[in-house]
């Protein structure tokens, strides 16, 4: 009935790209609402706890294909991008920023580059530097 379903891309492949593209969209979508950022700050908490504190790249792309197999299975699809964000939405764009800071290119990124800078211009108080860095 379905022919030769090995044609078929891998859906762990599509998954990740759903899961990406809402989750890039969702926290664009967030940038200028405070109310939105601090919901994607504490989706980004659970899934840190949830991961056991290990923010890694592989640890955060199984989170994220586990999670939207199983929105989607239950019946859950992406808004509308004209629409209000869902739960599941937040949790992405939440994934998506601690995917970006694995990366050097998030918000924690931006904040240690800047002070980096700063700290360039000033001698150093401590022999000890506490530095962010990616994983």
């Amino acid at each position: 009935m379905f022919g030769d379903l090995r044609s078929l891309p891998d859906l762990s492949h599509m998954s990740v790209w759903l899961a990406g593209e809402v989750g890039q969209v969702s926290l664009a979508r967030t940038a200028d609402n405070g109310s939105w950022r601090a919901a994607v700050d504490q989706h980004a908490a659970e899934v840190r706890e949830v991961l056991g504190g290990r923010v890694a790249v592989d640890p955060l792309l199984g989170y994220a294909r586990g999670f939207i197999e199983a929105c989607v299975a239950r019946g859950w699809w992406p808004p509308h991008r004209d629409t209000r964000l869902d739960w599941e939405s937040l949790r992405l764009a939440a994934v998506c920023r601690l995917f970006l800071d694995t990366q050097g290119l998030g918000l924690l990124s931006a904040t240690t580059r800047t002070t980096q800078k700063q700290s360039d211009r000033t001698p150093a108080k401590s022999s000890q530097a506490c530095q962010y860095s990616p994983v």
